[in-house]
């Protein structure tokens, strides 16, 4: 989910137009490569690019700095590269304004209901209606909100499913 960096809270406040924020990065750059090579593995660790020769390690670098700032995406560093090893980086969780999920997951099944839920709080308006009163984080401990919140997942992703056809 992005984020508004300071200065543009800032423009919007004193009524200036601020750029539109996107739920994902634009398609074709490093970030968008990056970005999709992360979430196709949630909770476990990924080579970045091993053997890609147009994209260097600072640019990935940039992008994983801007997904962690701008995208509220936790990337956690699971090993040094060297010459002969590359780096091994994990998504390990994402935030949704004031509510974390965490990516972790010991069996498929916890990992469908947290793929879910995620869907279910990118697509809502106000996130801190989905869930219960003091709870502001989601993970493979709290599994019977999980699956309350995998459920509106599915009833949206079923109105989506209805309006397109």
């Amino acid at each position: 989910m992005r984020l508004l960096s300071v200065a543009q809270i800032k423009r919007k406040l004193k009524g200036r137009k601020c750029r539109a924020l996107q739920p994902k990065p634009v398609e074709g750059s490093v970030m968008r490569a990056v970005y999709d090579e992360l979430m196709n593995s949630m909770g476990k660790p990924v080579e970045l690019f091993k053997g890609k020769d147009k994209i260097t390690a600072g640019s990935i670098h940039q992008a994983l700095n801007k997904l962690k700032l701008y995208y509220g995406l936790d990337i956690r560093l699971i090993r040094h590269g060297s010459t002969y090893q590359t780096t091994l980086h994990c998504l390990v969780g994402e935030w949704f304004g004031s509510i974390y999920i965490d990516y972790t997951a010991e069996t498929e099944e916890q990992m469908d209901l947290i793929a879910e839920a995620r869907y279910a709080l990118q697509h809502t308006e106000r996130v801190e209606n989905i869930l219960p009163a003091g709870v502001n984080r989601l993970s493979k401990e709290s599994i019977e909100i999980l699956e309350r919140v995998a459920a509106k997942g599915r009833e949206l992703a079923a109105k989506h499913l209805k309006r397109g056809s």
